[in-house]
């Protein structure tokens, strides 16, 4: 009778251990493909906890020592991540009030004498340059 309660035991932690090798698999995939992926693995994740949340209390240890090194590898990932989209955020911001700031402050005053027409390769090549000059501060009135 002792055997069969072993064998039950043993038949859950390889299924959970099975699960945790496709979510591993999932998890590192959707690290590979962006935010796009990242839901699957989330309905996952969230579906692998509540099955390992029925089964805590008879899991053998190496299952339940697996399973909290996967949980502290995510955790790592997650914060790390969203540090990262915190960061590109505000570098974002910065980066657009910067654009704005050069715009009022520098284009306010430019004055274009020339009304001579371009074609759209001229024009665009035309604009790159002023841009460069307005970053460099060469443009005046």
């Amino acid at each position: 009778m002792n055997s069969g309660i072993l064998s039950a035991k043993d038949s859950v932690d390889d299924t959970i251990l099975s699960s945790l090798v496709h979510l591993k698999e999932q998890f590192y995939v959707s690290l590979e493909g962006g935010c796009s992926a990242l839901p699957a693995f989330e309905k996952s994740w969230a579906a692998f906890n509540s099955t390992v949340g029925d089964h805590t209390s008879s899991l053998q240890k190496e299952t339940q020592i697996a399973i909290y090194s996967f949980a502290e590898n995510v955790n790592t990932f997650a914060s790390a991540l969203l540090g990262l989209e915190s960061a590109t955020e505000s570098i974002f911001c910065e980066f657009q009030g910067d654009v704005t700031k050069i715009l009022t402050e520098q284009m306010s005053d430019l004055s274009i004498r020339d009304c001579q027409s371009f074609s759209t390769g001229e024009s665009q090549s035309n604009l790159n340059v002023v841009f460069i000059l307005i970053i460099n501060g060469s443009v005046t009135e």
